[in-house]
């Protein structure tokens, strides 16, 4: 099975610089189908409970209910299909180039580079590569520092979400306004806790939950904001209750695989082929390419997913074939909210400003002249030929920190 083969494939001693897979959420994929029926489950106190949304007093394009209509009132034949692809955890050698090349000369109908959304976290990232995509005009937002494992309690949320916001600034010279979204580790949400951590780390979209009640059509969900309470289901762990002004959701569809299982990826997905994996990746955009609503369609592409040849094959045909669609736009997460916010129809949509590219890239250095900056177990930095590695980021920034980068010290001064 590819899921299989994907991990047999890493290599057992890793290098300074590659990535080790975080695990699959085990407590979504530990759900038995007959307890994934829509049901809105909380563990959150009844305290404190957002308002039912009323669409009169939510309006674009800072508050939107939670649901299934289109934004604007558009019809069906109005709507771009927005495909977002998103990727999660460390940014290094195992995937990078990957990376690069499933993006490599794909243009969206407008004439503009596909682009992506990368939930960065600290451990093994090689932050000259990240700067490589913003550059290429990705979308860089956090998932964490070391990822670990909800619940976590709000402090311990503030201080990963904003430490790793503070070392992507830093270190990948990624402007910190430019950073909005996040991606809880392994796909298990904090509610509101987490949820009052993205805000004051003035990050405005998260990007953790799955849902299972709104993962066919007609019923597809569109992002919408925490202004009101949600009528997503809350599939894994603590989902927000209260109400969170101006900040966003963008759902994560359920994938069901061959034998009828409910998963959170692809990757999860038991699938023993290329065609197979192909398969997978269409029907999913046909469902939501001919619903009727066509509710944007977010694609979580594990490492694990990307560094199996198989699949990777069947991800670049499945980008090919969204070439045949001039109605389709591959978009990063912010680029999505953007439309959402200002909705703009089909036969403008190469005027809709939030998707040109006009203007000038971000710029990176050249690969030969980033530092490389090796540290000890102490975080203390190593000079060359000098004590043992243990931890090491590339970066365009000249000088090397005194310390490896960590929580509460993103610019590496105290160790």
């Amino acid at each position: 099975m590819l899921r299989v083969l994907a991990v047999t494939l890493l290599p057992m001693c890793l290098g300074l610089n590659t990535f080790v897979p975080s695990p699959l959420n085990q407590n979504f994929n530990k759900i038995p189908m007959s307890d994934l029926e829509p049901a809105l489950k909380s563990n959150q106190p009844l305290v404190k409970h957002a308002d039912v949304c009323d669409p009169k007093k939510c309006g674009l394009p800072d508050c939107f209910c939670s649901g299934w209509a289109i934004p604007g009132g558009l019809k069906q034949s109005q709507v771009p299909q927005m495909v977002v692809l998103t990727f999660q955890n460390a940014v290094n050698n195992l995937n990078y180039e990957r990376y690069v090349k499933l993006f490599h000369n794909r243009m969206n109908p407008n004439g503009c580079p596909r682009t992506g959304s990368f939930y960065v976290s600290h451990n093994y990232t090689n932050y000259w590569q990240v700067q490589s995509l913003f550059s290429k005009r990705h979308e860089i937002a956090v998932n964490s520092v070391s990822s670990p494992r909800p619940p976590l309690p709000k402090d311990q949320w503030y201080a990963q979400i904003q430490s790793e916001k503070d070392i992507l600034a830093k270190w990948a010279q990624v402007p910190s306004g430019e950073i909005r979204g996040f991606r809880a580790p392994y796909l298990t949400p904090g509610g509101d806790d987490m949820i009052d951590a993205m805000q004051k780390s003035k990050l405005s979209v998260d990007s953790s939950r799955t849902t299972v009640r709104f993962m066919n059509s007609p019923f597809l969900m569109w992002p919408y904001t925490y202004d009101y309470s949600s009528t997503q289901d809350c599939v894994v762990a603590e989902c927000p209750v209260e109400s969170h002004k101006g900040v966003w959701e963008m759902p994560l569809v359920a994938w069901k695989d061959k034998n009828g299982d409910l998963r959170p990826s692809p990757y999860a997905c038991e699938v023993d082929s290329k065609e197979e994996a192909f398969d997978l990746l269409v029907n999913k955009f046909i469902a939501h390419h001919n619903s009727s609503n066509r509710a944007p369609l977010v694609i979580i592409l594990d490492s694990a997913w990307l560094v199996n040849d198989d699949s990777f094959e069947a991800t670049q045909l499945f980008l090919d074939y969204l070439d045949y669609f001039k109605d389709t736009y591959t978009v990063s997460s912010w680029q999505a909210i953007q439309w959402i916010q200002h909705p703009a129809k089909l036969d403008n949509i190469k005027n809709f400003k939030p998707w040109q590219c006009n203007s000038k890239p971000p710029s990176v250095c050249d690969a030969k002249k980033a530092s490389v900056c090796q540290f000890d177990a102490s975080r203390k930095l190593v000079k060359p030929g000098k004590g043992t590695p243990v931890y090491n980021i590339v970066t365009c920034e000249r000088n090397c920190p005194q310390c490896y980068p960590w929580i509460g010290d993103a610019a590496g001064k105290r160790c």
